[in-house]
């Protein structure tokens, strides 16, 4: 099962996608991880290392600077997997606020792959239910710092 630790790298990586704090987010992945985070928050399918992270920040700063739109994920639940100790499960709520302030919300399913302390592998689910069936024995955890 993962770590308390982990689970607060994955709700910190939540607040400094939001924050768009660049060096805050690659801090917490491993040289050689993998992104692939949904389309809908980003313009590629997949980021491969650091250096490529950086580069779809920048990619996603000028998308929504141009679009005149802005993008959160606030972190919803946490899972871990009681068989399987490299695995933290968010669900979040991606809000896209449009140029006219009209906000779409939706709920999504995120999975993180750790290596200690850092991320290796994300992946995204649309489907919640779906997403969730990639853990063998999930169990609802809180980040210490939740305050919820």
């Amino acid at each position: 099962m993962a770590s308390n630790g982990q689970v607060e790298v994955v709700a910190d990586l939540h607040r400094t996608f939001s924050d768009r704090d660049v060096e805050g987010f690659v801090a917490h992945l491993t040289d050689d991880a993998i992104l692939r985070p949904s389309t809908l928050i980003a313009g590629r399918e997949e980021y491969r290392g650091i250096e490529d992270v950086r580069a779809g920040f920048e990619e996603i700063a000028k998308l929504l600077e141009s679009s005149s739109e802005d993008v959160t994920v606030e972190p919803l639940r946490f899972y871990v997997d009681r068989a399987n100790d490299e695995l933290v499960v968010s669900v979040a709520r991606l809000t896209i606020t449009r140029g006219d302030e009209t906000p779409y919300t939706r709920e999504m399913l995120f999975l993180w792959r750790m290596e200690g302390e850092k991320v290796a592998e994300l992946g995204a689910w649309l489907d919640v239910d779906a997403g969730l069936q990639q853990l063998r024995d999930p169990e609802e955890v809180e980040p210490a710092t939740s305050g919820r």
